[in-house]
């Protein structure tokens, strides 16, 4: 019954439990790593994907936490949510316009 709710059953095309792996960079993330061509591997699953009418493309994802304060929220997940996007673009050739975190514990919605 959400606005967001609303926007993904009006959807284009909709995407649940996406699942991805790809290989990124090692030093990308660990500063330590000399090695250029070192990779790491890199996977998981887009809870949901959405392509609205006009295309943007929307990303959500599902939390447990029970602290549910928008910036500690965004904090916590914000590479996540990056990685997740990137690979969006990676892999389907779709840029992400909007990146959202649905609270469970509480229904609020954290747009990063």
């Amino acid at each position: 019954a959400s606005s967001l709710g609303k926007r993904m059953t009006g959807a284009r095309r909709l995407w649940r439990e996406l699942p991805f792996c790809r290989m990124l960079p090692a030093g990308r993330y660990y500063e330590e790593v000399r090695d250029e061509a070192a990779e790491i591997f890199n996977q998981g699953v887009i809870d949901v994907l959405f392509q609205e009418q006009d295309g943007r493309v929307v990303l959500l994802d599902y939390k447990t936490d029970r602290d549910t304060a928008p910036d500690t929220v965004r904090e916590k997940y914000a590479m996540q949510l990056e990685l997740y996007a990137e690979a969006v673009s990676s892999v389907l050739g779709l840029e992400v316009a909007e990146k959202y975190l649905y609270m469970l514990r509480d229904g609020s919605v954290i747009q990063l």
